[in-house]
């Protein structure tokens, strides 16, 4: 029987966790539980029983299985001989309320769960007591004489003796027969299986021979007992898997959840506690606490005399996740997902005092706008915003001297970050991501920024990507900018992209719905070559391309009527915009063309303080990153395939690509194509299967990282937005962001009491200087000063040369454009003088290099080196001379340069020259150190040619720092539109609506079916164009879609290309026709974009009009208001007598299901006729035939249809098209009647992709004829 593990505590933990004296119903608890399994094991027991008589009594038994049956039953003896006497008698006279009473101990077991992990109950339901407890108090043993046990003939009945094996056919694994230790207890289900793992070989042998035999009921067998069947490893590993997370009684239940049992909690935390205090900067990971509960059970079992080798003593990985949590909870430790060591400009940065002081200042600055009147009602601070908000407006009204300030809009208030994910080739150990550290640890830290291997993902193998993203203080985000750096020069050559550098634009590379501002806007991919410094022309097509219309497009939403037109925006209209100031983007955003446009549009750009984006940046502060680093690791990410063998890839699949995904992928995947064409981009197969794949899944990974109350968090937890009303940022809340605790009073005494004189200089300079830190220090006492690690003051002496390393300031601001202009002036001045002065050197070198070649002679060039030797060794040439000889043929330039030829200090003599000659012979690396001279040097280049060129008087224009920031003309990338596959460029519908052409083609009357005749309002022209988009997109779907999935070789058929080119056409008929749904942009995915056909008054089939009448027709059920499928039909010879109804009586007899072709139909039966129902599942069933009714879609007249096949009507014949018709097994035999054909394909499947496919049941893609694909 067992018992609790020698590692248990004595009693259910208190709330606190400690072990408390057990309560009265503990005590029948145990006894119940015994019974329990007593109970149990008495019923298995009787089953092996009578299986084994069984055996017995069959002749045709096998001597295996009879010598296995003795063997069973003297198992069972020997059990049964051991059993408690007093468990025996008690399990005799109990009575049916065992069952019911176990239950509720396992209740009350529950409730000492909750208490161990400090989720006590209230204590309104602590003081009454519960069902559970009342039943167990309740609990009476009733004499009966239900249960009787003869243990003497159970044993008599086994004649045979062997040893005993383990019986694993019909006894639970629970209840085997292990030896117990010396000191009485016994082991714990889980030591039981380790158990009979560590068996001696041939015990073992024996043991797996059982494991891997099963037994298999066969009721249509003749034979009862059925058969044995070997087991395969794998069958073997997941019995051993569900043996040991089998059932527990009560007491023992704690490893899944519940109390704990390997250490209590409280000596945990201690341990934990002890190993952090060692070093304040250390963190504890999961794996650390494991080790420590391994430590304790081993300590725990030996000391019960319990051998435990071989034993695998590791907690299973919830009773380890509750460790984790209940040691946070109780230590009052801080969870940080990775640690990693920061820099020690980082840890100045995050401790320092003035940062948070600056970041306040600039952000109080740029949102708070002053008007000139009163400010409207709408836009002053609203009731609801936190204290920290209203405090700082009242500071600002205070320094402004008016009460008229209104906060920026809080979609105009945005945050730009990058991420990088960077593959490598192990992967990431999810256990150990989340650490444990102490609330006071400011040393280390995480950073989602970093590379640091958790946003790894299978995909990205040798892959290094980066993702540029903008959000708003709304809830929104711009389209993403991914970029691939480092991409080797034999993936994008030089001769083929010398700008080495390729932007690939491409459709729904954004979120969805209300978080991106273009409902669906086109993102970017950016692949850079390695070796190329291109991140300032990165950052500044990044604003050109994406920021500056984001922006434009939120002002836009803000104030719809106003406008732009003069390059001048409302101050109300203010935007802030705050980034991490780093190197390349300060360069790029402080053009000067960019700053004088943001000047214009009311645009503050704010830097956060240097190395401040772990406590200032949004995006780090909330769970955005993290998210989609985490996202971006289950992209392609392999797992097995239920029993099989293989890996398939799992996680994230087309189901979860989001809006678009599908089609930016194709549109992705045709881009690349184009790109290697263009400018040689091959990365591989490889990588660009993984980068179309993350591609599809962008607009996925974007909706659900980038949720809008995820980005609002983001803004609220850096203090640039109040938590309550999300409009003006809170200056507790910036302030208390620096990792270190501000000093007491540090707010009252020095912020609040300062305030306006800091705000004016933040409004006045852009900035805060360190004199002005500086004074309020000495008059107020408190030392801001920056401290490193060791507690030395760090002093900033950061100026406009390297701003990126400055504090929190408004780069855009008038005095920091100012200083940016002094600083390039003193540039271009030294430039110019630098220019004079290498002008002149270069001038006396090359004199003096003249005249040395006059002293050699004219025909110097002929003489031996000994003779050269010996002219350069006389008085008549100088040093100088014989310097500058080499000079012109060694240096480009008269600087010193590090690595340059290096001039030998002496001139030497002819015969020191040949000495160095000689070694070099010798050696041609060997040093020649004090016996190198300028001779020799001389010698060695007399043939080379002069490096060194005269230089214009005029001084170019200075390529440093004005270059580097931007202001001269950058790099600019190739680009290539990636659009869907065979997506028409052609006109758009709204276009050929107002084209006094088609208007009158289609006003002849040769289309039937709508009232083409009507005048299209405006506002339908406007949705034309939207329609054309859901048109595409639902094409690709239908194409993507399982039942009517059309293959990837087709995409390029010259019948889809057909219907792409004529698309616009198509969209422009149906909005002529007044066919669709007026509010396109409003319509969900699943919409039918159909009108309702009394709402449009179509042509039923059945009128009189529609009886000599070819095209297109869709198929209506009356009762539920519903299209579900579209068709076709077209015949060359009239005499036929086969139109469009000839084609509905057709679907008519086929709904009865008279025929097997018919009842194979899913149109025929999901809308089958009434007398044949009983052939149809309700489930299947949708409706009945005689509810449907039948419209004409588009029609026509073969007789009367110029306006179709003519070049000059309304539909595009392309030569493709043409050549396809010619060779197509249509059945027609003139090219006019092979287009009409073609047309009437056409409106079927523009017909189709206005039904939804969940309501769809057509069988087929459509155009089978040309497609070659059946329903």
């Amino acid at each position: 029987m067992l018992a609790n593990r020698p590692d248990d505590s004595d009693g259910p933990a208190s709330h606190d966790g400690s072990t408390s004296a057990s309560p009265e119903y503990a005590t029948v608890a145990d006894k119940i539980c015994d019974i329990s399994r007593f109970g149990a094991f008495i019923s298995d027991s009787s089953a092996v029983i009578h299986e084994m008589v069984v055996v017995f009594r069959d002749e045709k038994t096998t001597k295996s299985a009879r010598s296995y049956a003795c063997n069973t039953l003297e198992l069972l003896a020997n059990k049964m001989s051991e059993l408690d006497p007093a468990v025996v008698s008690a399990a005799a006279k109990s009575n049916r309320k065992v069952p019911a009473v176990t239950k509720a101990v396992a209740k009350l077991r529950n409730e000492e769960k909750k208490d161990s992990v400090a989720d006590p109950m209230p204590a309104s339901k602590r003081n009454k007591k519960s069902d559970a407890v009342k039943k167990v108090e309740a609990f009476e043993v009733v004499p009966t004489n239900d249960v009787r046990i003869n243990v003497d003939d159970i044993a008599a009945a086994t004649s045979t003796a062997s040893l005993p094996v383990i019986p694993l056919r019909r006894t639970s694994p629970r209840l085997s027969i292990v030896p117990a230790p010396p000191n009485g207890t016994t082991y714990s289900p889980r030591e039981v299986i380790h158990l009979l793992r560590s068996l001696p070989e041939e015990e073992r042998t024996e043991a797996k021979q059982i494991l891997r035999m099963e037994r298999e009921d066969n009721k249509s067998s003749k034979n009862p007992r059925g058969s044995w069947v070997p087991l395969m490893k794998r069958q073997l590993n997941d019995f051993v898997k569900k043996w040991m997370e089998s059932v527990l009684d009560p007491p023992l239940k704690w490893r899944q959840r519940g109390r704990s049992v390997y250490i209590e909690v409280e000596k945990l935390v201690c341990q934990v506690r002890a190993m952090l205090e060692e070093n304040e900067n250390d963190s504890v990971s999961r794996t650390d606490i494991e080790d420590l509960i391994i430590k304790e059970r081993e300590k725990t079992l030996q000391g019960c005399g319990m051998e435990i080798r071989g034993l695998d003593l590791s907690p299973c990985p919830e009773t380890l996740r509750i460790y984790v949590t209940s040691v946070m909870m109780k230590g009052g430790f801080k969870l940080c997902e990775s640690v990693r060591n920061l820099p020690e400009h980082r840890i100045i940065a995050v401790n320092s005092k003035r940062n948070p002081v600056t970041q306040l200042i600039a952000s109080a600055v740029s949102q708070s706008i002053k008007l000139p009147y009163s400010a409207p009602e709408e836009r002053k601070l609203k009731e609801e915003a936190s204290q920290g908000a209203k405090d700082l407006l009242k500071l600002v009204k205070e320094a402004e001297g008016t009460d008229d300030i209104i906060p920026c809009e809080r979609n105009l208030v945005t945050s730009r970050d990058t991420v990088s994910f960077q593959g490598t080739m192990g992967p990431t150990d999810e256990l150990d991501e989340l650490r444990l550290t102490l609330p006071s640890n400011t040393g280390t830290t995480h950073s989602v920024n970093s590379s640091d291997g958790s946003g790894n993902s299978e995909q990205f193998r040798g892959i290094g990507i980066s993702a540029d993203t903008l959000i708003t203080g709304g809830g929104m985000v711009a389209p993403i900018l991914l970029t691939v750096k480092k991409v080797k020069s034999s993936q994008l050559p030089a001769d083929a992209c010398p700008e080495g550098f390729v932007f690939i634009s491409c459709p729904y590379l954004a979120a969805g719905g209300d978080r991106d501002v273009y409902s669906k806007g086109t993102g970017y991919v950016a692949f850079i070559r390695d070796g190329d410094s291109l991140d300032v022309a990165l950052f500044k097509e990044h604003w050109n391309i994406i920021q500056a219309p984001f922006l434009k497009e939120l002002r836009k939403r803000a104030a719809p009527m106003v406008s732009e037109d003069d390059g001048r925006v409302n101050a109300l209209l203010r935007s802030a915009n705050y980034h991490d100031g780093g190197m390349p983007g300060m360069f790029a955003i402080s053009a000067e063309d960019i700053l004088e446009g943001m000047a214009m549009r009311e645009e503050y750009d704010i830097k956060h303080p240097f190395g401040t984006s772990l406590i200032f940046q949004p995006s780090d502060l909330a769970k955005c990153y993290r998210t989609l680093k985490k996202l971006v690791k289950k992209i392609g990410k392999k797992k097995r395939n239920g029993r099989g063998k293989k890996r398939k890839r799992g996680a994230l699949g087309s189901s979860s690509s989001g809006t678009g995904g599908a089609q930016a992928a194709a549109a992705f995947k045709v881009a690349l194509k184009e790109a290697k064409e263009k400018y040689g981009l091959d990365l591989g197969s490889d990588k660009e299967n993984s980068l179309v794949t993350v591609v599809g899944h962008v607009s996925y990974l974007i909706g659900e990282a980038f949720t809008t109350p995820v980005i609002q968090e983001s803004f609220v937890e850096a203090g640039l937005l109040d938590a309550g009303a999300l409009q003006y940022p809170d200056m507790y809340k910036i302030l208390n962001n620096k990792k270190g605790p501000l000093p007491e009073g540090f707010v009252d005494s020095y912020v609040v009491p300062f305030f306006t004189e800091l705000y004016l200089e933040m409004k006045t300079t852009g900035k805060i200087s360190e004199n002005t830190f500086d004074r309020i220090d000495e008059a107020t006492g408190f030392d801001t000063r920056d401290r490193d690690s060791a507690g030395n003051v760090v002093e900033r002496t950061a100026t406009i040369r390297n701003e990126w390393r400055e504090r929190a300031k408004i780069v855009s601001h008038e005095e920091q454009r100012r200083l940016r202009k002094e600083e390039d002036n003193a540039v271009e001045e030294k430039a110019a003088a630098d220019h004079a002065s290498e002008r002149m050197h270069r001038s006396d070198v090359r004199s003096l290099a003249a005249h040395c070649e006059d002293k050699l002679g004219n025909g110097w060039t002929g003489l031996t080196d000994d003779q050269i030797a010996a002219k350069l060794e006389s008085r008549d040439i100088p040093a100088p001379m014989v310097e500058a000889f080499v000079k012109v043929r060694a240096w480009e330039s008269c600087k010193i340069k590090k690595n340059g030829y290096k001039i030998a200090p002496r001139k030497g003599t002819a015969e020191k020259a040949k000495a160095c000659a000689t070694i070099r012979c010798r050696c041609s690396t060997a040093v020649l150190g004090k016996e190198n001279c300028t001779i020799y040097q001389a010698l060695e280049l007399r043939s080379e040619p002069w490096k060194m060129q005269e230089l214009p008087e005029e001084a170019p224009a200075p390529t440093v720092p004005t270059v580097s920031r931007g202001s001269a003309e950058h790099r600019r990338p190739v680009t290539i539109e990636a659009t869907l596959p065979n997506a028409s460029n052609g006109e758009l519908p709204s276009a050929i609506l107002g084209n006094e052409t088609f208007i009158a083609n289609i006003e002849k009357g040769e289309i039937k079916g709508a009232d083409y005749s009507r005048v299209v309002p405006g506002e339908a022209k406007e949705n034309a164009d939207k329609l054309l988009l859901r048109y595409k997109n639902r094409l690709w779907e239908r194409m993507q879609d399982g039942k009517r999935r059309l293959h990837p070789s087709k995409y390029d058929h010259w019948f889809i290309r057909l219907f792409l080119d004529n698309l616009p056409t198509l969209t422009a008929i149906d909005i002529k026709g007044g066919r669709v749904k007026g509010d396109v942009a409003a319509l969900r995915k699943d919409d039918c974009f159909f009108v309702d056909p009394i709402v449009a008054n179509f042509l039923s089939v059945r009128d009189e009009g529609a009886k000599k009448l070819h095209g297109s027709y869709m198929r209506f059920h009356t009762t539920n208001r519903r299209y579900f499928r579209g068709g076709k039909e077209y015949s060359e010879n009239a005499s036929k007598d086969r139109y469009i109804p000839d084609r509905i009586d057709e679907h008519i007899v086929g709904a009865k299901l008279l025929t097997d072709r018919s009842r194979k139909k899913r149109h025929y039966r999901a809308y089958c006729a009434r007398s044949a129902k009983s052939l149809v599942s309700k489930a299947e069933r949708l409706g009945y035939a005689e509810d449907v009714e039948t419209f004409v879609g588009i029609g026509f007249n073969s007789d009367n249809s110029d306006t179709l096949t003519s070049n000059q009507g309304l539909f595009s014949w392309s030569e493709s098209a043409l050549s396809g018709l010619s060779s197509a097994a249509d059945g027609c035999s003139s090219i006019e009647s092979k287009k009409l054909n073609a047309a009437a394909f056409m409106f079927e499947l523009l017909d189709c992709l206005k039904i939804p496919a969940k309501d769809d049941v057509g069988e087929s893609f459509g155009a089978e004829t040309y497609l070659g694909i059946f329903g």
